[in-house]
């Protein structure tokens, strides 16, 4: 039961550490979340060099280990990048756009509603699909009926 409990918490933690890199990279967040990081990589670490012999827990284990190792190969890419200056920092509008995204993925969660299947690209491009050029208008997010939705509003002066 301990490992399970050390489990669910190493889950929320990636969860979490994704969240707060992704508003790091699109420059919502100032500090890169290193604190966290180096919490998910000990108890990674930690538990890779003990033996578990429940094999449904050792599945989970492996699976969240390579979430994480994917995450963490994806951010490092991402941070060379911007360091060698192939990627800009996104613009004001393309960080609206994330952090949109984040706010309902964020919602979506409160509501226990799943969120793995979200993209940030797909969301995107239906967002932009369903607005077209957009102007005039602008999205939220809310919470209707224990769902998460985005509400489209008209701008001022629009």
């Amino acid at each position: 039961m301990e490992l399970e409990k050390v489990l669910n918490h190493l889950e929320e933690a990636i969860k979490r550490l994704q969240l707060e890199y992704e508003q790091y990279l699109t420059g919502v967040l100032k500090k890169e979340p290193l604190d966290l990081r180096r919490e998910v990589e000990r108890i990674i670490a930690s538990y890779n060099r003990r033996r578990i012999n429940n094999t449904a827990l050792r599945f989970r284990f492996n699976a969240l280990a390579a979430r994480f190792n994917t995450y963490k190969n994806y951010w490092e890419r991402v941070l060379r990048k911007r360091e060698e200056g192939k990627v800009l920092r996104t613009d004001a509008n393309e960080r609206d756009l994330k952090v949109l995204y984040l706010e309902y993925i964020e919602a979506r969660r409160r509501c226990n509603q799943p969120t793995d299947h979200i993209t940030y690209e797909d969301l995107i491009r239906k967002i932009k699909a369903h607005l077209g050029s957009g102007k005039g208008v602008n999205l939220s997010v809310r919470i209707k009926d224990g769902k998460a939705i985005l509400v489209k509003t008209r701008k001022k002066g629009a």
